[in-house]
């Protein structure tokens, strides 16, 4: 087995907001929103910090057993020498991937003693996602030594 061309280097859960509704809810389906953020070190552009927040609640204006918000903030690593599209595409798909899994866990850990039991979220893809040119970004800072892509 060999590693990976993307490492995930630590991941840090930086808020959860969850509500149970009394009674029996009516939704069958959740609305799943995801919106991901994408950081790239000036030092070190192979690595790169992304964030993800996924809102869930109930589909077609219906209350679901919960609804919630987490954001998870994620920091990776790319291989060295990997031509610039394939990162982008590869920071791109798989670190909100990554994240989002982090975030499917949490959740059904926490509403598993709720009142309604278990949630798990449903699986998501993100091959729609594109970042920008990292140059184009220059100057917008989102974390410490990263920049916004």
């Amino acid at each position: 087995m060999l590693p990976g061309p993307l490492q995930l280097n630590q991941s840090v859960v930086e808020s959860v907001t969850l509500k149970a509704y009394d009674g029996l809810p009516s939704a069958a389906s959740l609305n799943i929103t995801t919106t991901p953020s994408f950081g790239r070190n000036n030092a070190d552009k192979n690595q790169w910090m992304v964030k993800l927040k996924v809102a869930f609640k109930g589909a077609e204006d219906k209350i679901a057993p919960y609804d919630g918000e987490i954001t998870i903030a994620g920091v990776f690593t790319i291989t060295p020498d990997r031509p610039e599209d394939g990162i982008l595409k590869l920071v791109a798909t798989h670190c909100p991937m990554f994240l989002y899994s982090t975030a499917r866990e949490i959740v059904a850990t926490l509403t598993a003693r709720g009142p309604h039991g278990m949630l798990t979220l449903p699986t998501v893809i993100f091959n729609d996602i594109q970042i920008a040119s990292p140059i184009a970004s220059a100057g917008e800072s989102s974390a410490e030594g990263m920049t916004k892509d």
